[in-house]
């Protein structure tokens, strides 16, 4: 067996992925971050959901208390 380095890994990997039809996108911030995984929620679970509604479910346990 073979070894590779850890970024010829993860290229070999991106690629694959890509050609499965993922998308490369970025994440800079916490911002960018909740409304890629509120975009990719409401994708796959095929429905919408409200800036509220989102925040509210997206909250621990714990901050869901101190409301």
């Amino acid at each position: 067996m073979s070894t590779q380095s850890e970024a010829v890994l993860e290229d070999k990997l991106i690629k694959q992925l890509a050609s499965q039809g993922f998308e490369n996108i970025s994440i800079k911030d916490e911002e960018s971050l909740e409304s890629n995984l509120k975009a990719q929620l409401e994708k796959h679970n095929k429905t919408t959901f409200s800036d509220t509604e989102f925040k509210k479910n997206t909250k621990s346990p714990r901050q869901r208390q101190c409301l």
